[in-house]
């Protein structure tokens, strides 16, 4: 980012989160977002399907994550934490203050399906073009 805002390079694909106050500040102007949506924080930025890149969905997401075999208990326990945190109208402002969408908590099990959907999404992008892990 510190690159982009003193002119060093020309363009840069970043997350919202790390870009928002220079887009705030005006040190940075964004193109395009690669969400579906425009981001409530930044609503006259188009997305990249609105100015043509069609069906192109890249986003970030977190994920609380615990070490395999963690009791199925103690794993719902910190499900209803971090979903409780998340509740808080507080905690939901900060994070889209900072460019982070406060998407709505999922459970453990809702959670692994969306994992399995970006892992199967992205192998194919991987495949399509051709793509392998280098060693």
């Amino acid at each position: 980012m510190e690159a982009l805002a003193k002119g060093e390079v020309d363009y840069s694909l970043e997350v919202l989160a790390s870009t928002a106050a220079h887009l705030r500040d005006g040190l940075s102007r964004g193109l395009a977002v690669s969400s579906l949506q425009r981001h409530p924080l930044f609503p006259d930025i188009p997305t990249l399907d609105e100015i043509g890149l069609t069906g192109f969905e890249v986003t970030t997401w977190n994920i609380l994550c615990a070490p395999r075999g963690l009791p199925p208990e103690i794993a719902e326990r910190l499900s209803r934490a971090a979903v409780a945190a998340l509740a808080e109208a507080q905690t939901a402002e900060r994070l889209t203050q900072a460019g982070v969408d406060p998407a709505k908590p999922t459970t453990p099990a809702e959670t692994r399906a969306f994992l399995a959907a970006e892992v199967a999404k992205f192998r194919g992008i991987v495949q399509q073009a051709g793509l392998t892990l280098g060693r």
